[in-house]
């Protein structure tokens, strides 16, 4: 698709939680990751608003939540969310991102995919 998706948090206090709290879940423990912890040193000392909440120590493991996300195509798009935990050492995590039926993000992603087919390539283009 045309352009990029941005996850927004304007007048959402919760979202600047997410990346701290998503550092602290059980799979990035710093004791075991060099890098993030250096990376964790990093944002602490440039950003006075991440070390107030990675000092703070919220931390429970989320599994769903909501998100907004700003498109330049249909502005403002907010989702509800759900994580998946995926199995192994790797601790991959599957967001999958809904739309209420009926709501306007359902109406942006419809035109977004409507749009999208109207300029794919055809298969003799291909």
């Amino acid at each position: 698709m045309p352009g990029r998706s941005t996850p927004i948090g304007r007048g959402r206090p919760h979202h600047g939680r997410d990346p701290a709290h998503d550092r602290r879940t059980p799979p990035a423990r710093p004791a075991t990751r060099p890098r993030l912890v250096r990376l964790i040193g990093e944002l602490s000392l440039g950003s006075e608003a991440f070390h107030v909440l990675w000092a703070s120590h919220h931390l429970h493991e989320k599994t769903h939540g909501h998100k907004c996300f700003r498109h330049p195509a249909v502005g403002e798009v907010a989702f509800d969310s759900q994580t998946f935990h995926g199995p192994g050492p790797d601790h991959h995590l599957l967001v999958i991102y809904t739309a209420v039926p009926g709501s306007p993000a359902e109406q942006a992603l419809n035109f977004l995919g409507s749009n999208a087919v109207a300029r794919a390539p055809s298969p003799a283009q291909r």
